[in-house]
């Protein structure tokens, strides 16, 4: 894979590039996911230059052409290649006749590997498609839960032990989908668990300061099997984080609502799948809530939801406060 049409690779085709082997003259990895940036960059810089630092030159912030151009011609000393960094230059965002000046990369020698890392490029610059023609741009987006579960599974096994899927989907749902967050995380689970042990749910939950949201999840996950007194333990856990009573109402109120939906699609003999993209949840979450309804009736979760108007109409009148109709909520 010499060279490679924009925005055209997958997470998949980059690790088969690497493992190949057959390096391009100039690579861009640009994009919001630092941590894809960092893993396919060392992975590029251990395999060309074999950590030898007298044929790596590296450059931070701006940089003129004469500068890179110079580094380009410089001769590999004691080895067959040299590796010239680039990070965060703003080159791909020039417009007019400065973007002339960087021409040249389309002719550096066979024994360069030039390597630009940005975070914001316009892909109507010249030197973009320069790079385009002749190497490879990578877009190093947020990735899919299933592919970081993936990168979160490899890189559990490099530190001994194993994660589950569902707590892949617990850390997404509660930290969110930045792989570098994630990694930490991942590292203080694998030392919680120990080598040869299991990072599952409740590692996670034990371990990681969750965001609100996946709080309320286990709230509304307790509501769903009954368990009272979990349920109050969660909502007491969000009370105390000064999280306000009347956002815990709407999320366990919309939480049954999602869950009627699901019975119904259910029922049609929809997919978890179809059922994640109709309600616009992660797979994680459609997963839940398919387990949750399959208990439920369809006349028991519509009761839910009028109780819930009724207690919203109530506290909006104020017959009862806020904490009230959490309490009778639960309670009921």
């Amino acid at each position: 894979m010499a060279k490679k049409e924009v925005d055209g690779l997958t997470v998949a085709d980059m690790n088969n590039h690497i493992k190949n082997g057959a390096f391009a003259k100039v690579y861009l990895f640009h994009g919001c996911e630092e941590y894809l940036k960092d893993f396919y960059i060392n992975s590029i810089l251990d395999s060309v230059i074999h950590g030898d630092t007298l044929n790596f030159v590296s450059f931070d912030g701006k940089i003129t052409a004469s500068q890179l151009n110079e580094a380009c011609d410089t001769i590999p000393m004691f080895g067959d290649k040299i590796a010239v960094l680039v990070r965060n230059s703003g080159v791909f965002k020039l417009t007019g006749d400065k973007t002339s000046e960087f021409d040249f990369v389309a002719t550096i020698p066979d024994e360069v590997c030039l390597i630009f890392r940005e975070t914001e490029i316009d892909k109507r610059n010249k030197l973009y498609k320069i790079v385009s023609d002749n190497g490879i741009v990578f877009e190093c987006a947020r990735q899919p839960e299933n592919m970081i579960g993936k990168i979160l599974a490899r890189h559990a096994n490099k530190m001994g032990c194993r994660i589950t899927v569902d707590a892949v989907s617990l850390l997404v749902a509660g930290i969110g989908d930045d792989l570098l967050r994630l990694i930490e995380e991942a590292n203080k689970l694998a030392l919680y668990v120990g080598e040869g042990g299991e990072i599952d749910e409740n590692a996670v939950r034990n371990v990681c300061a969750l965001s609100v949201s996946a709080t309320v999840f286990n709230l509304t996950d307790s509501l769903a099997d009954n368990d009272r007194e979990k349920s109050y333990k969660f909502l007491q856990t969000l009370l105390d984080d000064r999280v306000e009573p009347r956002y815990i109402f709407s999320m366990i109120s919309n939480n049954y609502i999602k869950l009627y939906d699901t019975k119904q699609l259910l029922e049609k003999g929809v997919p978890q799948s179809e059922i994640a993209k109709r309600l616009g949840v992660v797979e994680f979450v459609a997963k839940k809530l398919c387990r949750q309804c399959r208990a439920c009736s369809l006349a028991y979760l519509k009761d839910k939801i009028n109780l819930c108007a009724e207690l919203d109409m109530d506290s909006k009148s104020g017959r009862i406060d806020d904490i009230t109709m959490l309490n009778i909520l639960i309670g009921n």
